[in-house]
Parts: structure tokens; C-alpha cells; sequence
């Protein structure tokens, strides 16, 4: 096997030759195709982060093929010829407070691919199976590989951002391109900072639809609701702090930067927020790839071999990279899929003790490098072409489609309402020789198995179309009416089709969490679910042992400024949701935690673990609150 080692802090990587490893106990090998370069590499080679040690095989955006699973890796999901990604994060302990918390990317005692772990710029790479991504076996490696950690950490940052209309992105590099794009398809407007003088960045951010684009030293053209920092300058803080409105949100979104300057109290004061994000967590990704699904972007990539390992980092170091860069072990094209790779590009990677090097390769002339950018495709153009469409056409669109999801309805009604008569006509023959009292008590409870007969066809067929039909949604703000908020009309309409009708009646029953689970709904064991005020199943999730209390609302999506948001609940393992609270989109519930009945958490209300939130809106009760709580109830006060 091949790999470009980092031999010594701040030394070009040095291509060598090693004898192919194992995976362990629960690892698997990959034959790596692709691995994107990204700017925490640089950090690694340049020594800027702590606890580092050499001999070390950098890169974290790791786009491979399954070649050899170790043991104990039964029923984790993937087989031999299976397509992997390795992102950053690459074991926890799951013993520390933050991995029972959830909070897995804060981890005491964490693995990094390329960093405590031997990365992807190698022909091979052993990954803790668990930690890695399941990836369409036709996926394009080279655009797929910058999702990995530039797409997850955007989307991490983009999440942390919060709601906003208008969003500043400091850096428009690999991750930068990604956010911008899935923000303004969420209906945001998006203005793009760079380096000064970089007007080919600009030009480029342009060219994707931002809404502005300039030097950061500008100011922004209008008070920004958040802003975030991918570029690892820390004179840039003061700078976006200057930027966002009262109230608003600078996220800081990479692994370093370089010391933040003193600036004045008063760029703070006003409840802005300065947030940074630290690594990513496996929850992250199985987020984003929902995303992806809704918000796909377009990924644009320059591809390298990967014995240009030291040009790729020049070029990215030196702002020449447009968008993201990447190695292939081979001449590998960005449309080729990988049932299509030569089996000459395929190869495994290395454990943290590596073996002693059997011979070293000189470098390639850094000059051959090639150019390779995914386009949108027709597909893309269709959707564009719809979308403005339905914006000239609005009443005369949302008619159509009104009554087009009536008649999807109405076939799933009339399927149980079919059901129901054929009962109805085979159990009447059989009252016809009765008579009397008998004969008519006998068809009352005739028609009423025939109303439970309908009730658990729709139960059954309702899953079916919501599988069968474009319903897969992911976060969302924008209109109300557009062709990317249809999904969520049509899954809602579907499940509201049970809800109003027969979801009552089985609440309580087994047949409730069923229904829900095969909606999408995660549900944990032996949670219990006292509810039937649910909107948005596929994008809640609920914990082991959780307890959802009598008349609980709980939905996933709002509104507000003329715009619906469509964001995840989470709720965690034994957390308890009170009789009649309001749980909105975009809330997170720690393990442990309860809500108080009649409470309301708002968007955004992020409940930490073991703590008790009541009120409207909800908030953090103190130990004397809710002391003085429970005297109140127990009338000594």
C-alpha cells in the first residue's frame, strides 16, 4: 500500500510504501478512491494543533471501497464491495459525561482520522466501522469526498447559525461554497467575504447566486442575522461581530485560528453571540445526507493524484483552489462512478503504529493537475424552471396542487373505504336468515369492525405511499408554496389522513408507535408516546425510555416573516415531556431532562441535560423555582 506521510512537523508529506494491515475488531479496510484536502490538514502538517506525532497519514474526507471487514462487525451495516466515507471524527469512548450526553463531539477522549488516526491520503485506510458513512455504491468519489467534512462542518455551522434571512460567510472555500448553496435554496440570502483583492473568489461566489460579494474588510451591505467564519483568520471576529444586527450569531466554524485582536465591549453587547463548533458528531451526518436529498449542491471540486498531495496543500494554502480540493490514487474521473473505477485505484490505509517504510518515492511534476466540477444537471434546471412557475402562476399552481393531493387522499381512503364495504357485503349475507333484535345488533357490530377495518388498512397503506412518494424532507426556509416545501405538504397531508381519522384509536395500542416509526418518526425502546398532536414525523426523533405526556404538541416546522421553517426535534433518552406542553421545530431535549405540562419551548430552545424547563415561552428553572414549584403544589405557599 501507498501512502503521503507526514515525516516531520512542517515538512512536505513524503510518499512511501508500507505492507498492507488488518483491520481490528470491529474495523473495517477501504480501498480509498477519493479524499478531499481540507484546511485542518494544513494544521496538521504545519504543527498548529496540540498533541501531535509523526510518522502520521493526514486527510479526513475519505471516499472508499469496503475490501475487508475485521470481527465483531456483524449487523453494522456494511459488507465487503460496499461504498464508505470517513469523515473526521473517528471514535469516542462513549463513557465521558458529553458521549451520554449526546454530545459525542466533545468527547474526553476522541480519534481523529488524520490526526490520531492514519487518514486518507494513502491507497488504504482501517476506520472503526461505526463511525463510518454509508455511501451510494455510484456516487461521483470526487465530489462526494468534500461533503465529508466541509459539507458537515458547514452544515453543523448552518445549524448553530440559527434562522436567518440574511447569513455572511467569512471564506468562500470548499465549505463555504456548500453552505452558501443549501442557504439560498432555504429561501436565504447569502453575502460572501474574502480575502481582499480576491476577486476571483467573488467572482466565483457570484456565479453560484449570492446575494453580494466583497472584501472582508467591507462592511456588509445590510445588518446580517448571523454570520459565520470558515477562513482561520482571527482578525475577522471583531469584524463579523460589526456586521450582524442586535441579537445576532458569528459562529466560528474551524478546528483553528490564528489569536482574535481586542475590540470594544460594544461589538458584543446587545446579545449577539459568538459560538465556535467543535468537530462533528455521527447524528450530523445522518442530518446532512436528509438535507442532501432536498438541498443538493452543486460540489465543485479540483481533483489531484495523490502523489500532488504537497501541491494540493500549496494550492489550497495559497487561495488557488476554486471550491474544494481533492486526491485520487489514479487518474480517476469526476463522472465515473465507482462500479467504473479501474481496479488499479483501489487500496487500503494504515494503523497509528505504522510499520517502517520499504522504500520512498520522488515527487511528480507538481504542474499536472486537472480541473473537475460536477454540473447541476438538467435535473436541477427542471426544478429552477418548476419553481419560477409556481411563483408567477401562485393561485392558479396551488389550486392544481390542492387538488391533486385530494385525490391522493381520496385513493387511499377509498382503498380502506373499499376494505370496509367488502366486509360490509359479506358479513349482511349472513345476517339475512337472522331476525329481530339479533339481526340488527349483529350489523351494528358489523359496521363497527368494518370502521376498525378501514382504520388499520389506512394505517398500512398510508406508509406505503409516503414511501412510494416524494415525501423525503429535510430542514427548510422559504416559501410556503414551492416545489422544495411540496414534500413536506404531502407528507403531512398523508399522515393527517390517520391522525384525524383513526390514530386516536391506537395511540395507546402497539399499532401507534408502529404506524409513527413507519412514517419515519425514530422512536426509541420502550418510550411512550400519550399523543396523537404529532405533524412531521420523519423529522422527530425520540429516546430510549422517553416519556411523551396526554395532549403533547409536537411538530417540526413553524412559521414566521412570511416564511416556513421546517427544522428536527430531538429528544433524548429518558427525558419527559409534561401533559399538554408545545415542543416547535428546531428544539433539542437533553437526556434526563423534563418539560413542566402546559410549557412552550420556542425554535431554537436547546434543554441541556437533567435540567427542568417550564413557562411560556419555556425556560431554565432554578432549584428555587422549583422548590418553591413544589411547595405551591403541596399548599405551603
Amino acid at each position: 500500500m501507498r501512502a503521503m506521510v507526514l515525516t516531520e512537523i512542517g515538512k512536505p508529506l513524503v510518499m512511501q510504501e508500507f505492507d498492507r494491515v488488518e483491520p481490528g475488531p470491529g474495523e473495517l479496510r477501504l480501498r480509498v478512491l477519493a479524499c478531499g484536502v481540507c484546511r485542518t490538514d494544513l494544521h496538521v502538517v504545519d504543527g498548529e494543533l496540540p498533541h501531535e506525532h509523526t510518522p502520521m497519514v493526514p486527510g479526513h474526507e475519505v471516499v472508499g471501497i469496503v475490501e475487508a471487514l475485521g470481527t465483531d462487525t456483524d449487523g453494522l451495516g456494511f459488507k465487503e464491495g460496499d461504498c464508505a466515507g470517513v469523515p473526521w471524527l473517528g471514535g469516542t469512548c462513549g463513557q465521558c459525561r458529553y458521549c451520554r450526553e449526546g454530545r459525542e463531539n466533545l468527547c474526553d477522549h476522541p480519534e481523529f482520522t488524520g490526526y490520531t488516526r492514519a487518514g486518507g491520503f494513502a491507497s488504504h485506510i482501517i476506520a472503526r466501522i461505526a463511525y463510518c458513512v454509508p455511501l451510494p455504491v455510484d456516487c461521483d468519489p470526487v465530489t462526494t469526498a468534500p461533503l465529508l467534512c466541509a459539507g458537515l462542518i458547514g452544515w453543523r455551522s448552518l445549524k448553530l447559525a440559527g434562522l436567518c434571512d440574511s447569513l455572511g460567510l467569512y471564506g468562500f472555500g470548499a465549505a463555504g461554497h456548500l453552505v452558501a448553496q443549501i442557504a439560498m435554496q432555504q429561501g436565504r440570502r447569502v453575502y460572501a467575504f474574502t480575502r481582499p483583492g480576491d476577486s476571483t473568489t467573488q467572482s466565483f461566489a457570484r456565479s453560484l447566486g449570492v446575494t453580494w460579494a466583497g472584501d472582508s474588510t467591507q462592511p456588509a451591505p445590510v445588518p446580517l442575522d448571523a454570520a459565520i467564519i470558515f477562513a482561520s483568520d482571527g482578525a475577522l471576529v471583531p469584524l463579523a461581530l460589526q456586521a450582524v444586527r442586535k441579537g445576532g450569531t458569528v459562529v466560528c466554524g474551524g478546528i483553528h485560528m490564528s489569536d482574535i485582536p481586542g475590540f470594544p465591549y460594544r461589538l458584543l453587547w446587545e446579545e449577539r453571540r459568538l459560538l465556535s463548533v467543535a468537530n462533528i458528531t455521527r447524528q450530523d451526518a445522518r442530518e446532512f445526507s436528509e438535507v442532501l436529498k432536498e438541498h443538493a449542491p452543486t460540489v465543485h471540486a479540483t481533483a489531484y493524484p495523490l502523489e500532488h498531495a504537497n501541491v494540493a496543500m500549496r494550492d489550497l494554502r495559497e487561495s488557488r483552489v476554486e471550491g474544494a480540493a481533492v486526491l485520487c490514487v489514479a487518474d480517476l474521473e469526476p463522472t465515473m462512478s465507482n462500479s467504473e473505477v479501474p481496479e488499479a485505484l483501489t487500496g487500503s490505509q494504515l494503523r497509528d503504529d505504522m510499520s517502517a517504510p520499504s522504500k520512498e518515492h520522488s515527487q511528480i511534476d507538481p504542474d499536472e493537475t486537472r480541473d473537475a466540477e460536477c454540473s447541476a444537471g438538467p435535473a436541477r434546471a427542471r426544478f429552477r424552471l418548476m419553481d419560477s412557475l409556481i411563483r408567477r402562476f401562485g393561485p392558479a399552481a396551488h389550486l392544481v396542487a390542492v387538488l391533486a393531493l385530494y385525490a391522493l387522499a381520496a385513493t387511499a381512503m377509498g382503498l380502506a373505504i373499499a376494505m370496509a364495504l367488502w366486509f360490509l357485503d359479506a358479513w349482511q349475507a349472513r345476517m339475512v336468515p337472522l331476525s329481530g333484535a339479533w339481526h340488527w345488533i349483529l350489523l351494528g357490530f358489523g359496521y363497527g369492525l368494518a370502521f376498525f377495518l378501514a382504520g388499520f388498512t389506512l394505517l398500512v397503506v398510508v406508509p406505503i405511499y409516503n414511501f412510494l412518494l416524494p415525501t423525503r424532507m429535510g430542514p427548510y426556509r422559504g416559501g410556503y408554496f414551492t416545489i422544495a416545501s411540496l414534500p413536506w405538504c404531502v407528507h403531512n397531508g398523508l399522515f393527517y389522513l390517520v391522525r384525524y381519522s383513526f390514530l386516536p384509536f391506537v395511540t395507546l395500542t402497539p399499532f401507534g408507535p408502529w404506524f409513527l416509526r413507519a412514517m419515519g418518526m425514530r422512536i426509541g425502546r420502550r418510550a411512550f408516546i400519550n399523543t396523537e398532536l404529532i405533524s412531521d414525523p420523519c423529522l422527530i426523533s425520540i429516546g430510549d425510555d422517553t416519556v411523551i405526556g396526554g395532549a403533547v404538541h409536537l411538530f417540526a416546522h413553524f412559521g414566521g416573516g412570511g416564511h416556513l421553517t421546517i427544522a428536527p426535534v430531538s429528544i433524548g433518552a429518558r427525558a419527559t415531556i409534561g401533559q399538554g406542553a408545545t415542543v416547535m421545530g428546531d428544539v433539542e431535549v437533553g437526556a434526563d431532562a423534563t418539560i413542566l405540562p402546559h410549557s412552550v419551548l420556542l425554535p431554537g430552545s436547546r434543554v441541556a441535560a437533567g435540567e427542568t424547563w417550564g413557562g411560556v415561552p419555556a425556560r431554565a428553572l432554578s432549584k428555587r423555582a422549583l422548590s418553591r414549584l413544589r411547595a405551591a403544589r403541596e399548599g405551603k405557599i
